[in-house]
């Protein structure tokens, strides 16, 4: 797990850790992209002709092999859960050549509920190396080509009550006690007696480099929003009652780099705070930034997430081909892949909501007004970030912090460009300076809460 620089007396020559950072790592556990290369390399591709009636076109793009050789596998997905699966036994089809099927599935209600297809191709026989039933390909279809936004149900009958305090602004309901510090930000969330957070929800525009980033310099030329000055000085912050909820909305400037930023939290009588983030460019002559998002701190008690997004592995902008939208679970320990060198890891893509628990389904859960990224770490982002590239580092020599970090991204730029010593990512996963806005609401979860039930 050693990479240039670890060898020989100080002053050896090394191109630190351009190598030892392909598919498969040295003990030949495979690095996420491994499974995006797959996916771009299939041979067999699915053209949707007319999802919601089934039909799909089937391409044969092997050079030889017959696709009666394998059989497709589909499922018809709603909101992440299977509502209906089958198996279709493929005729002769030879190489280059392509087939029309018609995938058989229950009449589809018109209920408003996200739905999708999902197919896989496997192999009918055992052959060298690929056990019989192994997937060599795979495609997923939506029935829509938009997702539908998150509409918050209406706020409960009860306004909750806000009072200034030394501190800042307290909201208090039903069960909860929500507090806003003299920044204008929000610093506490304590429901059922259950602290949920240890420190604010605040904006973020950095990321820990990836190995392209320290290749084309973005260490250095992007550090401007590494930690913009101004971010905890609001010029104001003001409150107010709409129809049943608090609203308080605070405004900063930042004048290093020429923006302003404007945050709205609205908190209604269950609980939950509807966070809206508005990043307006001022001006010209910022470089691009790296991400656009917020985040938080938990206590480390809050160390499962799950997920309807992209997904099980980790996705990103540019790097979410073969990871499927869908229902995911696991450890927050799990989260962080051990790269060689640690960097940026993690992200769930288009996510639709995320939840962060402990053991007894307590914790929060972040619903999308519209497609977020986010993930969740026991690390700071800066123990990713040796903050330049001859700092030696390494995976095993990570050490987790007593908290779960979470954070909630309207985007961060692609991972990589052409080559991965100079080009930038492709300009369509790049994040020009200019304006950004999201939101997103976050609900509170009791110790035994249904994920399911509180997003229906």
């Amino acid at each position: 797990m050693a990479y240039g620089g670890d060898f020989g007396p100080p002053g050896t020559p090394s191109d630190n850790n351009f190598l030892c950072n392909g598919l498969v790592q040295p003990d030949r556990r495979p690095n996420p992209h491994l499974l995006e290369v797959k996916k771009v390399y299939q041979y067999i591709r699915t053209e949707g002709l007319d999802i919601p009636a089934g039909r799909i076109r089937v391409h044969n793009e092997y050079g030889f092999l017959n696709l009666n050789e394998f059989y497709l596998e589909w499922q018809l997905m709603t909101d992440g859960q299977i509502e209906a699966k089958g198996k279709v036994e493929l005729p002769a089809v030879e190489a280059g050549k392509n087939i029309d099927l018609t995938i058989s599935y229950p009449q589809i209600p018109q209920d408003g509920k996200e739905r999708l297809l999902n197919v896989s191709y496997k192999t009918k026989m055992e052959a060298p190396l690929v056990p019989a039933g192994h997937e060599l390909a795979k495609e997923q279809f939506a029935f829509v080509s938009k997702v539908k936004a998150f509409m918050p149900a209406k706020p409960a009958t009860k306004a909750p009550e806000a009072v200034q305090t030394a501190d800042g602004i307290l909201v208090q309901g039903a069960g909860f006690k929500i507090g806003f510090n003299r920044n204008g930000r929000l610093a506490t969330y304590e429901y059922k007696g259950q602290k949920m957070i240890a420190s604010s929800l605040v904006p973020n525009f950095w990321r820990p480099p990836v190995d392209n980033d320290f290749g084309s310099g973005q260490q250095l030329k992007l550090r401007v929003w590494k930690s913009p000055a101004g971010l905890d000085v609001p010029q104001q912050t003001s409150m107010r009652r709409v129809d049943q909820t608090i609203e308080i909305s605070s405004v900063y400037l930042l004048k290093e780099v020429n923006t302003r930023i404007q945050e709205t939290y609205t908190v209604s009588g269950d609980g939950a705070v509807k966070v809206h983030f508005a990043f307006e460019a001022l001006g010209s002559g910022q470089p691009m930034l790296p991400r656009v998002g917020m985040q938080l701190d938990m206590p480390k008690s809050f160390d499962r997430i799950s997920w309807y997004g992209r997904g099980p592995e980790e996705s990103y902008w540019d790097r979410k081909y073969g990871a499927y939208v869908g229902l995911y679970e696991g450890m927050v320990k799990d989260q962080l892949h051990p790269y060689v060198r640690p960097q940026e890891t993690g992200n769930k893509s288009d996510v639709r909501w995320m939840a962060v628990r402990d053991g007894k389904g307590a914790g929060l859960l972040v619903v999308a007004d519209s497609l977020l990224n986010a993930s969740a770490w026991h690390f700071w982002a800066e123990d990713l970030d040796p903050g330049e590239k001859k700092v030696q580092t390494h995976a095993k020599e990570l050490r987790e912090r007593n908290l779960t970090h979470v954070r909630i991204d309207f985007q961060q730029m692609g991972l990589g460009g052409i080559n991965s010593w100079g080009e930038l990512p492709l300009e369509e996963y790049r994040l020009p300076y200019r304006n950004y806005a999201y939101g997103y609401t976050l609900f509170p979860l009791g110790a035994g809460s249904r994920v399911q039930e509180v997003i229906r």
